[in-house]
């Protein structure tokens, strides 16, 4: 028996064509030229490495489907028991109702639990209720990661985070309801910490714990969202700088790795300007010019089918076809220099 799944996702929005599949691959036994229906393979094969972008996160909340060979279905509850702990044998005593599921985790700061049950991470969707309900039922419940993307009043100084109302607001959704049971733990990851997130979440907002995370482990790139117009480019290129020449003037016992760090941060920077540069030149084009063969093919390459952009009521100048090629060539090239130290660093 295999429990290798097959190559279809709700994340992807991928399935099979047909319903033999080889158990070993999770691909069609037939696998044909004229597939209309994309697996995961035929997704990547035209994706390439965006196939992990997510695309249907958004209001919607991800489980796994992967099928394990064991699962809470397969326990039954014995019909008869005998005897009675911690009440009375007596069938008006030893009820559902008198059944004590209360538990405590922590040794320095132990929390009680009204029953074994931690909620995972949230921070979309009616999440106001969601942490409420936990505080309700008495469990513990995770603060997403990046709550801090979602904050429009979020201010930062020097670095660091000084203002975050929406934790509040998240804080107080559980402690309103709040019966001494459970706790509401703020999740934070990488940029989370180096942001001050935790610091301002336990000083100014009186959470009680923390939980970090150190990697997004073997799932899809869930923090990773595409921009839609060039200005949040722009501020998240200034944030950058401003936290790098920040980590330029921290003083380090390793001076030579922390000069090469710096080095290479201020290359990757630089290309991401050069990036950004180009990418306003075309934006600002009343009508982009014919592509080449080549760059449409890098383009197609990098997971971006053109549109046909423009005026309706007239074709593209040789001029703008010239001007068009010139930054798009730069822009790809500026891409796949910033990619490839990128990926030689890890």
């Amino acid at each position: 028996m295999s429990f290798s799944p097959n190559l279809t996702s709700g994340f992807a929005d991928t399935r099979n064509r047909s319903v033999h599949q080889a158990a070993t691959s999770g691909m069609c036994s037939m696998c044909v030229e004229g597939c209309a229906t994309p697996c995961d393979i035929g997704l990547a094969a035209v994706l390439g490495k965006q196939t992990v972008y997510p695309t249907t996160t958004g209001a919607n909340q991800i489980a796994s489907e992967k099928v394990y060979p064991l699962d809470y279905s397969h326990f039954n509850i014995n019909g008869h028991v005998f005897g009675a702990q911690g009440a009375e044998a007596h069938s008006d005593t030893a009820t559902i109702f008198n059944v004590k599921t209360e538990r405590t985790y922590g040794t320095l700061h132990p929390v009680k639990l009204a029953m074994p049950v931690v909620l995972p991470a949230l921070i979309k969707l009616n999440w106001q209720d969601y942490f409420a309900g936990a505080a309700m039922a008495g469990v513990t419940c995770m603060v997403g990661e990046d709550a801090k993307s979602k904050d429009p009043d979020l201010k930062l100084e020097n670095g660091k985070i000084v203002d975050f109302p929406f934790m509040g607001r998240i804080l107080d959704s559980f402690n309103k309801y709040y019966r001494g049971y459970g706790q509401i733990v703020p999740q934070c990851n990488v940029e989370d910490d180096l942001l001050g997130v935790p610091e301002i979440a336990i000083t100014k907002y009186g959470a009680k714990a923390i939980e970090f995370k150190f990697g997004q482990s073997a799932k899809g790139t869930q923090p990773v969202n595409r921009l839609p117009d060039l200005a949040p480019m722009e501020e998240k290129l200034d944030r950058l700088s401003y936290e790098l020449s920040i980590y330029h003037h921290q003083r380090f016992v390793k001076k030579r790795l922390h000069r090469d760090e710096y080095s290479f941060m201020s290359g990757c920077l630089q290309l991401a300007r050069r990036c950004y540069r180009e990418l306003q030149v075309l934006c600002a084009m009343e009508q982009v010019g014919i592509r080449s063969p080549e760059l449409l093919q890098r383009l197609l390459d990098c997971g971006v089918t053109p549109p046909d952009t423009g005026l309706p009521d007239r074709s593209p100048s040789p001029e703008e076809d010239i001007v068009t090629s010139y930054h798009l060539r730069r822009l790809l090239d500026a891409r796949s220099f910033l990619l490839e130290m990128l990926q030689n660093r890890t």
